[in-house]
């Protein structure tokens, strides 16, 4: 059905990281201006949109059903509201698509299912390894009876969900789920063995935890009155896995879909000294064809991990035009439901925890991102000069984490949450008289970046505004001056701005973005912003050796761009620890943006020699010419574009790291009597030291 002209209108509920999947294959098969978003988000919302030339927008549900009366919505939300919005959409006489999982309980799927039947609706759930094309072949094998009497499934699925809790927007909601990311990720396994042993049943689930408490691995054990299946999920297993045997009676197959493997040994009958070498050179030369294959399916763009979403998502729309069957149904996906729940039913994952540290404490200091290198030791110096500090995160600490982390902890109150959650800022401005906005996406996709730094960094000023606290104090970044048009001379807080910022990267992107958001409060003037652009923090806690000096290669040598000419814009992390507390006290003459960098600039080559002295290390520069940077990613930037067809922009990047202006601080410095205390040597000195600890 590859119709552009077809009649469907299709929405989208929920623009998170994979409706950049669902828009690519509905947009293959329905005409951009039959396709709506909808998202409570509009930021996030109008990124989607921009990126794919959708003009159909809506920030409510409500409004999406009643004006814009799509035949069919995909909801891409968080699963604890999948039953909510498919009750809702069917009800408006919409067909619904659910990303899965489906719900969170049997009950839930129960009544989407109910409600579909009365509505004579259509309910599919995106189980796309049902439709993996590595699956399909296998269950072809398994259905012509070449590998015999299927007998045992066996699955083994890790992925690096805790690495990624502070990188992945999605960790926000999948840690609030009844088993946690497990539950997130079950349905693609489960739903394989479940469809090749029809009936199964959960025998047993045991689970592993680690010395924090914090589950990593789990084990579940299923059977039928035919075959038996095992199931083992980690967060801790590297490299990632993502395969499922399926052993029978004459033959073993195994299906790898994260390195796109397909291998099958069958029972030849030899003595088993010959079948086992027979049995290793055909899997040697199966992984050799099956690498190569993907080797060239990834050079021609037709590798697609997503490939059976794509093929449910055009049936799903078969079956609503044409009444063929429903690739993935809901009582089909409800199964899988079943066996979840039972699963967890006595493995709790979701602990009650408490919501605060000292909430006795009454603060009037919040600071945003305090549990970063530079916040912590914000922290530390208000709570030496006396006051009580509130720290919104959302990292979980135990007791000795929380003594470690601050030195005076018995004036630290930390509030959980997230930036990224207006309710929670509000909470944490509740009472404050002095914000520090620190809290920034350093690492991640665009997402994170956005809900972190620009949405959190909006949430900080409407809180700030509504809770009537008297000076919001931003860290902002050098990163939002125009760097490709940097003269080799001093510049003032008035150089031009980037004008590309999405050439130049997430974090530069959002900052500027950011920015943008605090200046427009600093000029409405409701309550006073003081807005610090500081240059490349260094000190314990930091790299030693930091990007912009030169990149590691192991022990033994540093890869630096340039031949070691480049002025680094430092600031030690107590000078401009320093910045903030005078900004704090300098009433009326703390508002207005102002650099921060130390008077030394040091060289690339100066710092490296400075760092060997200190660290007393020895290791070998290699000064790689910027022109031959420039010309070995500008070649990587066009192969990108011919077989990918997308643009990056690593060139832009670099140009960045081609001048060295000087930042003038005579602002603060008047202003504020802002001065450099620690020299760049003590400075270093100290890093050094103090990363020893």
């Amino acid at each position: 059905m590859n119709n552009r002209n077809s009649a469907l209108k299709v929405a989208i509920v929920g623009c998170g990281n994979i409706s950049k999947v669902h828009l690519r294959f509905i947009l293959q098969r329905i005409d951009v201006r039959n396709v709506a978003l909808c998202d409570n988000d509009e930021l996030r919302m109008k990124e989607a949109a921009k990126n794919w030339g959708i003009t159909n927008l809506f920030c409510s549900l409500d409004g999406l059903l009643a004006d814009f009366r799509p035949h069919v919505v995909h909801i891409l939300t968080p699963p604890s509201t999948h039953k909510g919005i498919a009750l809702q959409c069917i009800a408006a006489g919409a067909h619904v698509f659910i990303e899965k999982p489906m719900c969170i309980s049997s009950a839930e799927a129960s009544e989407i299912i109910a409600a579909a039947g009365q509505q004579k609706k259509l309910v599919c759930i995106d189980h796309m390894r049902l439709y993996d094309p590595l699956f399909l072949k296998a269950k072809s094998m398994i259905d012509s009876g070449l590998i015999g009497k299927l007998t045992n499934v066996s699955a083994e699925y890790s992925y690096d969900y805790l690495k990624r809790i502070g990188i992945d927007p999605a960790a926000r909601w999948i840690s609030k789920l009844p088993g946690g990311a497990f539950f997130d990720l079950i349905p693609h396994p489960l739903c394989l063995i479940e469809d090749l042993l029809p009936g199964i049943k959960h025998e047993v689930t045991k689970v592993y935890r680690d010395q924090r408490g914090v589950v990593t691995d789990l084990w579940s054990l299923f059977s039928n009155s035919q075959a038996t299946a095992s199931l083992h999920l980690s967060m801790n297993v590297y490299p990632l896995v993502n395969f499922i045997d399926f052993q029978g009676e004459q033959g073993i197959i195994r299906v790898d879909l994260r390195n796109f493997l397909f291998l099958f040994r069958k029972s030849s009958g030899l003595p088993n000294p010959i079948e086992r070498i027979v049995g290793n050179l055909g899997s040697a030369f199966q992984t050799l064809g099956s690498t190569c294959a993907s080797i060239v399916g990834f050079v021609r763009g037709k590798l697609d991990p997503y490939a059976g979403m794509g093929v449910i998502i055009e049936r799903f729309y078969s079956a609503i035009l044409c009444g063929s069957s429903v690739p993935v149904p809901g009582e089909k996906a409800k199964r899988i439901v079943d066996l979840t729940e039972h699963m967890f039913s006595d493995n709790p994952f979701v602990e009650q925890l408490s919501d605060s540290i000292n909430p006795h404490l009454v603060p009037d200091v919040l600071v945003t991102g305090g549990t970063g290198f530079i916040g912590k030791r914000l922290v530390d110096r208000l709570t030496g000069e006396g006051s009580v500090v509130r720290v919104l995160t959302h990292r979980r600490f135990n007791e000795e984490e929380f003594k470690k982390a601050y030195r005076d902890h018995h004036r630290v109150q930390v509030v959980y949450g997230d930036v990224y959650r207006k309710e929670d800022v509000e909470k944490s401005c509740q009472g404050i008289a002095t914000v520090y906005h620190l809290a920034a996406a350093m690492k991640g996709d665009w997402n994170y970046h956005l809900d972190t730094t620009v949405s959190g960094t909006t949430n900080v000023c409407k809180a700030c505004d509504k809770m009537n606290v008297k000076h919001l104090i931003y860290a902002s970044t050098l990163n939002v001056y125009k760097a490709s048009a940097y003269p080799n001379q001093i510049i003032d807080e008035s150089f031009n701005y980037e004008d590309k910022p999405e050439n130049r990267g997430a974090y530069s992107h959002a900052k500027l973005m950011a920015e943008a958001i605090v200046r427009e409060y600093q000029v409405k003037n409701k309550f006073r912003v003081t807005i610090m652009r500081p240059g490349l923090v260094y000190g314990p806690g930091s790299k030693g050796l930091p990007g912009d000096v030169g990149i590691r290669m192991g022990r033994k040598f540093l890869l630096v761009i340039g031949l070691g000419f480049r002025k680094l814009p430092l600031v030690y992390v107590d000078n401009l620890i320093d910045a903030f507390l005078l900004a704090r006290t300098a009433g009326e003459n703390g508002r207005g943006i102002f650099n921060v960098v130390d008077r030394e600039y040091p060289s690339q080559r100066a710092y490296i020699r400075a760092y060997k002295t200190s660290a007393k290390e020895r290791f070998i520069s290699i000064y790689i010419p910027f022109h031959l940077f420039i010309l070995v990613f500008w070649i990587i930037e066009k192969a990108v574009k011919l077989f990918f067809k997308k643009s990056v922009h690593i060139t832009y990047k670099l140009l960045s790291v081609k001048m060295s202006p000087v930042h003038s601080t005579a602002h603060i410095e008047k202003s504020l009597g802002w001065s450099q205390k620690i020299a760049f040597l003590e400075g270093l000195a100290r890093t050094v030291e103090g990363n020893k600890c």
